[in-house]
């Protein structure tokens, strides 16, 4: 539009130039006119010839024509511009749109003093303004899908456009005009966060306005609630892991690029004995290493400081994890582990390992002495694990079945051979005649059905081995082997000898019975002949002869004594004695003992107490079998005192136990050898008779499960104590002297 404001300008002083000329040529006024119409004529030419339009506004039909060819907003406008140049001479420039799209320039001057319009096409301000109405409508749609809210203000704050994520906003738009009047005072972007309230949603905004070139401004609203949301989550896991490294045991420590703690736990405090009050205040690693140093928490070293700076060059140097031991003057071990943080600086975890390492050392303590027992063992061990290899064994068992230590130049048994390789090792020690397929189906399924079983297996070369079949927790499989062939030899020679001892046994008995039974009826006839003598049936007898026949009736009665002992200890031996266990009767016992022993006592010149506690409970025993074990004591205390000594039988009972003592004067007893049914005593030196009644007496006490106890003194007599459960339990197998029985206690005390 300046531009052909300028060449029409440029044209008419052209044409007034040559218009002056004219007239200086042609001075008449009739040659000046005529000069004056043609130029006229020429520029009307001329401006018809140029695609300008000049239209008269004072004119109001060319005007009005004028305007109509226009569209209204712009023929309102000229309307106005024209009233402005013919009222004030204001000149104007303006574009105005065609009904068809194009553009035409307008312009109106004051020319000569008359106001002026040109008006002429411009069709490239068509086509550019339809290029940029094009991009106007992409640009709208790009703003318009941006997730984005985007608006624009005019002047006084309020907002002129904005695209469909603004319009949600717009009623908050109306509260962030103070931000943008700040903006425009500025002369800077400003921003603030909001919440605002989206669809009902509660929403975190950072809004911004910043001026543009019109006098208003630029907003735009970013939705900042997911980003608060990871940060609200990140922040709770911060804490999460900030509280579960506080209740770990284990020591923890982050340290920054500046080498200054971050972070450490309660853990960390406590190992290195450092106040938690003193870790808040963010000390270095070099201070905290001095602080451990004071409380002889760290490893004693030539050169501290050199030590010191190499934990801090770490902050530089250190690309991969570290670990080290650290060995405390108190004997405490911690494992120490460094490595690079991901936000720069050190993560250091310290664990105290000293029972680990102690537990591991008694482990391995605990394997050499296991392997060294598993060695040692006569039995041959094997384990197999899950997989059926092989994953222990020891010597024996590789000598009890024949197994070389190595074949080549390796060990058979190093690299876990499988039981199917072991049992073709084992193969030389099976007879040939063995069903080998199936024995090897056998030992394979020892693996996997997995229960304790044993057997024996008959090796080559008259060898025998019992194996057993043990599974363990760990779902291997334990295989133990014992060489049994000597100790079945031995059992063989035993279950011999059991069986000659056996017979042995029964001839002795048979032996026994038969001599006593032989023995008894002529002792009988002597008995009876002896008493015929004595009591002179046959007629009177001298002071000798007399004395002869009552040596003869008292050896032959102490003869049948000696019988019907060795009899009943037979039976006893043979199992054939039972007792008649009922109530006893202590005054009817008492009586029977007084009555056999008195008369003898009387001729002995031996005084015979008899002691019976008042408060005697009942006792379930063998009445019989109690007064002949009493009457047999207080006999043998009658045979080792002389004349003028005393004997004492005494019945009482303490705690559960009935209680027989025997005390008699005599010279006492010198135990030659273990008491059994064999035992002999000596007397001041003297040869006694065999104690078989002593003997008889203790069997019959162990029938009512009770003891017998003799204690002597030489020069002080005897003592014998009995004692008898009052409620006796169950009744054993009869304990048979010299076989295998205990001895006859005899204590002496010289």
């Amino acid at each position: 539009m300046p531009l052909i404001a300028a060449a029409l300008a440029i044209t008419l002083v052209v044409l007034a130039a040559m218009l002056m000329r004219q007239i200086a040529r042609n001075r008449s006024l009739s040659q000046v006119t005529a000069a004056v119409e043609a130029d006229r004529n020429r520029l009307q030419s001329a401006l018809d010839s140029m695609p300008v339009r000049s239209i008269d506004p004072t004119e109001s039909k060319d005007w009005d024509a004028f305007l109509k060819t226009l569209k209204e907003p712009d023929s309102k406008a000229l309307s106005d511009a024209k009233h402005d140049l013919v009222a004030a001479g204001t000149r104007f420039d303006r574009t105005a749109t065609l009904p068809d799209g194009n553009l035409i320039s307008v312009s109106g001057r004051m020319a000569a003093g008359r106001p002026i319009v040109w008006a002429s096409d411009v069709p490239s301000i068509s086509a550019r303004v339809r290029q940029a109405e094009t991009e106007l409508d992409q640009l709208r749609m790009v703003l318009e899908a941006l997730p984005l809210a985007i608006w624009r203000r005019v002047k006084d704050g309020a907002v002129e456009t904005l695209n469909a994520p603004a319009e949600a906003l717009r009623l908050d738009l109306d509260d962030a005009a103070p931000l943008a009047a700040r903006a425009l005072t500025g002369g800077h972007a400003v921003i603030e966060s909001r919440t605002v309230v989206v669809d009902g949603n509660r929403r975190l905004m950072e809004i911004s306005e910043a001026p543009d070139q019109n006098g208003g401004t630029i907003g735009t609203a970013v939705d900042l609630t997911a980003i608060e949301d990871l940060q609200s989550q990140l922040g709770r896991q911060l804490e999460g892991q900030q509280e579960a490294l506080s209740a770990l045991d284990t020591a923890v420590a982050i340290f920054g690029p500046d080498r200054r703690l971050i972070m450490a736990n309660a853990a960390f405090g406590a190992l290195w004995r450092i106040p938690l009050e003193r870790l808040d205040m963010d000390p270095s690693l070099g201070e905290i290493l001095e602080m451990a140093r004071e409380q002889r928490r760290l490893p004693e070293q030539a050169d501290f400081r050199s030590w010191r700076d190499d934990f801090n060059r770490m902050f530089r140097t250190l690309t991969e994890p570290f670990e080290d031991l650290l060995f405390l003057p108190d004997e405490t071990t911690i494992r120490m582990r460094v490595s690079p943080h991901v936000f720069g600086g050190l993560l250091m975890t310290f664990v105290d390992v000293t029972d680990r390492i102690t537990l591991e050392r008694s482990i391995n303590t605990l394997s050499e002495v296991q392997r060294e027992t598993l060695d040692s063992l006569h039995e041959g061990i094997a384990v197999f694990g899950v997989d059926g290899k092989l994953k222990l064994s020891n010597p024996a068992f590789r000598t009890q079945w024949g197994i070389p230590e190595t074949l080549g130049s390796s060990s058979v048994l190093e690299n876990e051979p499988h039981l199917v390789d072991i049992l073709q090792l084992m193969r030389s020690s099976y007879p040939r005649d063995v069903n080998w397929s199936r024995e090897k189906e056998r030992w394979s399924g020892f693996l996997e059905d997995r229960h304790p079983r044993s057997g024996r297996v008959e090796q080559v070369g008259g060898r025998t081995v019992d194996y057993s079949v043990a599974p363990l927790p760990d779902g291997a499989i334990l295989l133990t082997f014992q060489d049994v062939t000597d100790t079945l030899a031995v059992q063989q020679a035993l279950r011999e000898q059991a069986e000659a001892l056996s017979m042995a046994d029964r001839l002795k008995s048979e032996f026994l019975a038969n001599v006593s039974y032989e023995l008894r009826t002529p002792l009988n006839a002597i008995i009876g002949f002896s008493e015929i003598l004595k009591n002179e049936y046959a007629g009177p007898m001298n002071e000798r002869q007399q004395e002869y026949s009552k040596a003869i009736l008292d050896s032959s009665n102490s003869l049948v004594r000696l019988v019907n002992d060795i009899l009943d200890l037979a039976s006893i031996e043979a199992g054939y004695l039972e007792l008649e266990v009922h109530q006893v009767n202590f005054t009817r016992l008492t009586d029977s003992i007084d009555t056999l022993v008195r008369e003898r006592a009387r001729n002995r010149g031996i005084t015979f107490t008899l002691k019976i506690s008042p408060d005697l409970p009942e006792v379930m025993a063998d009445e019989r079998r109690l007064t002949q074990a009493l009457y047999n004591l207080v006999s043998n205390a009658f045979a080792f005192t002389s004349t003028g000594g005393e004997v004492t039988l005494e019945i009482s009972w303490e705690a559960e136990n009935l209680l027989f003592r025997v005390r008699d004067s005599g010279v006492g007893l010198t135990a030659s050898r273990t008491i059994g049914s064999t035992a002999r005593f000596e007397r001041g030196g003297r040869q006694s008779r065999t104690a078989v009644s002593l003997s008889l007496v203790k069997s019959l006490v162990e029938l009512h499960q009770g003891s017998l106890e003799v204690v002597s003194e030489p020069g002080f007599g005897n003592e014998v104590v009995c004692s008898i459960p009052l409620r006796p339990g169950p009744h054993p197998e009869p304990s048979v002297p010299g076989q295998g029985d205990e001895p006859l206690g005899v204590t002496s005390t010289s």
